[in-house]
């Protein structure tokens, strides 16, 4: 049997295929980076540290792996025509508040538990030396959360070479963090370069995302990261018992956000209607 190979088709398809390939090659290469360079510059008990608060902080992002899958339908039906309805625009700017809404959330309880229940359970090894590490890797999920959806917005758009120059982008800026406070700050250093890096690439989201109805996302992008500190840091700073600590930074935390945000009960039906529609 003859075998036909055409070249300039094959080409073609290297060349629509290489931003979506270069952005996953990206991806993964970030999501690593840091680990190599800690084991390059710093002892091996650093790296342990690094890798244990590093997958805690992974495991906390789990609610963001069960709403990306559903977006991407969602998504490809508002943005599907040149003009999208103005109104689901609006679902989806409410749809972006409750989901950083829960990312900060997720941040303010996994910092106030971090030491007690991680030193509890290692026996002393994991919790209060990761403490500023999980401090700064929990402030990147809101940004997460927000990145993901923007990427969604841009991937039923087919940007997908604005996609990958934004990664592009996210990668120097995480490698040239890494390499310069890794060496200074340790491990530190490599959870700081991460958060710079994703709120650069939510910084070039923002400033290339053009859509008429979809407008003032930084609002709820930085609101609800804000209250999540105000309240935590309130909260330590009147009380000593975790679990009071707990307790009234959850409770200032929901109040400021449903005022800011003015998440109320007739909002909460559209949003409802944000999966069924």
């Amino acid at each position: 049997m003859q075998v036909s190979f055409n070249f300039y088709k094959y080409k073609q398809l290297l060349k629509e295929a290489f931003p979506q390939l270069g952005t996953v090659i990206l991806s993964v290469v970030m999501a690593r980076m840091d680990w190599i360079l800690i084991g390059l510059f710093l002892a091996v008990t650093k790296l342990a540290e690094y890798s244990f608060a590093y997958k805690a902080f992974e495991v906390c992002t789990f609610p963001l792996l069960i709403i990306a899958p559903l977006l991407i339908p969602l998504f490809s039906k508002v943005f599907g025509d040149d003009l999208p309805d103005i109104e689901k625009l609006t679902k989806l700017k409410l749809l972006l508040s409750v989901e950083l809404a829960i990312a900060s959330f997720t941040s303010l309880v996994l910092v106030i538990v971090w030491v007690p229940i991680v030193d509890f359970i290692t026996a002393g090894k994991y919790g209060n030396v990761n403490r500023n590490t999980i401090f700064i890797l929990s402030l990147s999920i809101p940004f997460l959360y927000f990145n993901n959806f923007m990427w969604t917005i841009n991937f039923s758009r087919s940007k997908l070479k604005l996609i990958f120059s934004i990664f592009v982008i996210t990668f120097l800026v995480n490698l040239s963090g890494d390499l310069l406070m890794i060496p200074r700050f340790q491990n530190e250093g490599a959870a700081a370069a991460c958060f710079l890096a994703l709120l650069a690439q939510s910084v070039c989201f923002l400033r290339v995302t053009k859509i008429i109805g979809l407008e003032k996302l930084v609002y709820p992008l930085f609101i609800c990261p804000i209250c999540a500190l105000a309240s935590g840091f309130f909260s330590t700073y009147y009380f000593k018992d975790v679990s009071i600590v707990l307790i009234s930074s959850v409770c200032i935390y929901l109040t400021s956000v449903i005022i800011s945000l003015r998440i109320a009960v007739p909002q909460i039906r559209i949003f409802r209607s944000v999966l069924v529609s």
